[in-house]
């Protein structure tokens, strides 16, 4: 082949093309295949192949920047029918090995990125495929990083083999095999640890399926318990207060979601440090595990808006998964509830008020109220939450609007119904995935008529922008005392809005609840005196245009 491609000699090939055809090759072609099935080999569109157990054993060698790894798979196909799995690993990875027992007739293809399966006669569902593989993987690149120093691998990216169509989450173990020095931390219970050879050997098992993460490095370790909760802190380095500060405000997050969401969905919650040159990011969470940069660890205090969204990503987003419409409504967006959830438990409501209007120091400026009508609204990236996908600004309007959309559902609904449905969902969909509509649904189901749902999704998610509200008012003497003559503009398509306003007179302050749904009304609301000013949404309970929010937060 590659020396036609450089050029054979044109009587040479026609030569070639007389005597194929002339001996007949067509039909022996096809009887060379009659070996293997006479129908396609591609991966159907109905099939499905999950893991149903995954065995692991990595051996890092941070002196060559490699992983390599071994392992044994049991798969499941849980629907349709398939001449056998394909396994892919991502572009940091490669297949140095795949074998299994499909008779003389199959085939076992391997690709440095894919390992085809195949049978010679079609499985049907409930039949299951046992499956060995090496790999390897290098650099310093997501999903797997692996240096001097410390290395690390997320389940966000098929660093190990797992199924083309199916699963990536299976009990099992997880071996690693790292230098004397070093610590580990990954998903499930430590089950065994020892010191062979100069190299510590840890053996991690999850009895629940579970997509595989880990970190290894030169950890000081310190565990933390309160109330039969463990949580484990891993620093690069030895700093007992730090440890103490970030694992007693773990503990303190976990309770304050526990408490909203129901018992934490993993076997450990440990928080590991990575060197900022590794971490494309401030906080990574992965199941059971959460992967926090130097610059947030090593920075004064607790960094509680952090943990509390990668914490709630245990619940949104890693256990119950996320899918289309609009899957960053799912994990993202209430992930970032998460922290509004904790701050309110930790430090108080108008702290968690706060904390949605504004953000807060350490944590993400674009991500609230203010960035969201500063940058966003009206601008050609503002979309309706419904169709986020995943560009860029999806995942500002998910963590700046998105947030506040579950916020103003919880005041409409109240809290018993808001995160009993909540918990519902968790249940039903627990290792499962959900969509934005599974939980509208779930939502208008078990609201009374009076919530109005239908129409409050429908402007919240249906529809790109937010509020926007002019006032004006007089002071009037009515019939029945002092009065106020409130007249409210809504800029745009009006919004049906339960709105509080607030009318001050000498010092006391008289809240009324009105209903706006055009484009201009006006109301003559009660007063404690002579009125001195209005105040709409004093509480702010709604995402609606202020005046404070005009600053610029920056980047």
């Amino acid at each position: 082949m590659n020396q036609r491609r450089r050029g054979t000699p044109c009587s040479i090939l026609l030569l070639a093309l007389l005597l194929f055809w002339s001996s007949g090759c067509a039909p022996a072609r096809s009887a060379k295949r009659a070996h293997r099935p006479s129908v396609d080999f591609q991966v159907a569109r109905d099939e499905r192949w999950d893991l149903v157990q995954l065995d692991l054993d990595i051996e890092l060698c941070p002196g060559h920047s490699n992983l390599f790894g071994r392992g044994t798979a049991k798969l499941r196909l849980v629907r349709g029918q398939s001449f056998g799995p394909t396994l892919t690993l991502s572009e940091v990875s490669r297949f140095t090995k795949c074998a299994a027992d499909v008779g003389e007739a199959g085939r076992v293809e391997m690709k440095p990125h894919r390992a085809e399966v195949r049978f010679p006669t079609s499985l049907r569902a409930g039949q299951e495929v046992d499956v060995t593989f090496e790999f390897s993987s290098g650099g310093a690149s997501c999903p797997v990083v692996v240096t001097p120093g410390c290395a690390y691998a997320r389940c966000h990216g098929s660093w190990y083999p797992e199924p083309l169509v199916g699963s990536a989450a299976a009990p099992g173990t997880t071996r690693l095999n790292v230098p004397e020095g070093w610590r580990t931390l990954a998903n499930g219970k430590l089950t065994e640890s020892r010191t062979e050879g100069g190299r510590r050997i840890d053996t991690w098992t999850t009895d629940s399926p579970t997509a595989r993460s880990f970190a290894a490095g030169p950890y000081s370790v310190q565990q933390y318990s309160t109330n039969g909760r463990t949580v484990g802190i891993y620093l690069l380095g030895e700093d007992s207060a730090k440890a103490k500060t970030y694992g007693e405000g773990l503990l303190r997050v976990l309770e304050a979601l526990e408490a909203r969401l129901g018992l934490y969905p993993y076997d450990t919650c440990s928080i590991a440090e990575i060197p900022d040159d590794l971490a494309a990011w401030k906080g990574a969470s992965d199941n059971g595990l959460i992967l926090a940069a130097s610059n947030v660890v090593r920075s004064d205090g607790f960094n509680v808006a952090l943990v509390a969204h990668e914490v709630a990503h245990q619940w949104w987003g890693n256990y119950v998964g996320s899918r289309n419409p609009s899957a960053l409504m799912v994990d993202e967006a209430l992930a970032q509830y998460g922290i509004v959830l904790a701050i309110e438990a930790l430090e108080g409501e108008q702290a968690a008020t706060d904390f949605l209007r504004f953000s807060r120091n350490g944590y993400l400026p674009c991500e609230c109220a203010r960035a969201y009508f500063n940058r966003i609204r009206g601008q050609e990236h503002d979309k309706p939450l419904m169709q986020l996908t995943g560009e860029r600004y999806d995942y500002w309007l998910a963590n700046a609007k998105g947030h506040w959309v579950y916020h103003m559902l919880r005041q409409r609904v109240g809290d018993e119904l808001f995160f009993g449905t909540l918990r519902n969902l968790i249940t039903r969909h627990g290792g499962d995935e959900m969509s934005l509509a599974d939980l509208r649904a779930a939502f208008v189901a078990v609201a009374p008529p009076e919530a109005e749902l239908e129409t409050f999704f429908r402007q919240w998610l249906d529809r790109p922008g937010a509020p926007v509200l002019d006032m004006t008012w007089t002071a009037e003497d009515g019939a029945d005392g002092p009065a106020a003559r409130v007249t409210i503009r809504q800029r745009g398509e009006p919004y049906e809005l339960r709105l509080e306003v607030a009318v001050d007179a000498d010092g006391a302050s008289k809240t009324h609840s009105i209903q706006l749904s055009a484009k201009k009304e006006t109301f003559l609301l009660a007063a404690p005196g002579r009125a001195t000013g209005v105040r709409i949404d004093p509480r702010h309970q709604l995402l609606i245009g202020d005046a404070v929010y005009e600053r610029d937060p920056g980047q």
